[in-house]
């Protein structure tokens, strides 16, 4: 008895004199946590798990006095869409909500609207199309020339009769073509020069610098600068339709690289100004 009580005397005296092994070995002192015995075994604590991120709730809807757009219930109509009359009043309040605050839900919100409305008017479209077969006479091209073929004889026959009138108006008046050579509008616009004396216009070339260019078929073409201000002209390429005799005498037709047709239309409103194109009708 003596002689076991005296090893364990040894040994506890041992510990408690703070030997750095043992204590790191067994950690806190028997004596501390007898209770759990010498060899007792303890899972390391478990970490606390994270919690999961809960959705962000929905955006609530402001109150009136907040001064932000206040969204209307939603109506809807006989076709399971929402009505036109509530996409009327809400488009414009999605469309600021997410103007103000432009979060994913906002932006989504106003496209998942805006795609219902496009919807309801495709809808109303494909309805329409049966509108002339269901109801012949609510046809929009019915007793109508310029509707359909109709549109496009009208179209040939328009540009036949300007061509005439481009014709009987070169018989009587000529165009001034003033242009400064450094410029590649007044470049590009002698294609232009080229095709209008298809109809026989006679043309007079006038630089408004020293620089010449190869105008077509020019009567003349001098350098004038000069002649930018008797004329009005500001800028170039522009087109001149010239008359002696007539009252006016001349028009400008354009101080910029119009189009063909644009160019064409201009010449004819221009030779009846001046008085040499007696016809009434318009072309387009």
């Amino acid at each position: 008895m003596i002689l076991i009580f005296v090893p364990l005397l040894l040994i506890s005296g041992y510990v408690r004199a703070g030997d750095p092994g043992m204590r790191r070995a067994g950690g806190s002192s028997y004596y501390q946590k007898h209770g759990e015995g010498w060899f007792w075994y303890q899972d390391p604590p478990e970490e606390p798990e994270a919690p999961d991120e809960e959705p962000l709730p929905p955006l609530p809807e402001p109150p009136p006095e907040s001064g932000a757009p206040v969204i209307p219930p939603p109506e809807y109509s006989a076709d399971g869409l929402y009505a036109a009359a509530y996409l009327k009043k809400a488009l414009p309040l999605y469309l600021e909500r997410a103007l103000d605050a432009p979060t994913p839900e906002n932006v989504r919100a106003y496209f998942e609207l805006q795609k219902m409305s496009m919807d309801k008017s495709q809808n109303f479209a494909g309805a329409a199309k049966l509108m002339p077969l269901l109801h012949p006479e609510l046809d929009e091209s019915r007793g109508r020339a310029d509707y359909g073929r109709g549109r496009e004889l009208q179209d040939r026959m328009a540009e036949e009769a300007r061509e005439l009138d481009l014709r009987r108006i070169s018989e009587r008046a000529g165009l001034f073509f003033l242009y400064r050579s450094s410029c590649p509008y007044c470049r590009e616009a002698l294609r232009e020069v080229e095709r209008l004396r298809g109809y026989g216009f006679q043309v007079l070339g006038i630089s408004l610098d020293q620089g010449l260019l190869p105008v077509p078929g020019a009567i003349r073409n001098v350098s004038d600068p000069a002649m930018a201000g008797v004329l009005g002209i500001t800028s170039v390429p522009a087109l001149v339709l010239a008359a002696p005799g007539t009252d006016r005498q001349y028009v400008t037709v354009s101080a910029s690289l119009l189009s063909p047709r644009e160019t064409e239309n201009r010449i004819v409103a221009a030779g009846r100004l001046l008085g040499v194109l007696e016809q009434d009708d318009e072309y387009k």
